[in-house]
């Protein structure tokens, strides 16, 4: 158990110094893509906080720790599909719109 501990805890400081290092390159450069890896490594940085002392399978911290992170991987859902998959086409689309508006 103790090793589990100290384990959720190396997890803990891993995450949120992460969520630093997304922030501050969030601070930089302003792409929302950093602004929710950051949330995403912040929601996990709580969860292993929470999962540090559960002592069985029931316990509510356990459950507030699984809800942390679902919280994170709607961040990195987000984080991807917007800025990867669905914000180029989107550009895309408005480019054409607007070379579409020229022509006449």
């Amino acid at each position: 158990m103790k090793f589990k501990t100290n384990f959720e805890y190396v997890l803990f400081f891993s995450n949120l110094a992460l969520a630093i290092i997304f922030y501050r390159k969030y601070r930089i450069g302003f792409r929302s893509q950093h602004l929710y890896f950051a949330g995403a490594c912040y929601s996990m940085a709580l969860c292993a906080l929470t999962l540090t002392n559960y002592a069985a399978p029931s316990d509510f911290s356990l459950l507030i720790g699984h809800l942390f992170k679902i919280t994170a991987a709607i961040f990195i859902y987000r984080a991807i599909y917007w800025t990867e998959l669905k914000r180029p086409y989107e550009l895309t689309k408005r480019a054409e719109e607007k070379a579409q508006r020229k022509r006449y």
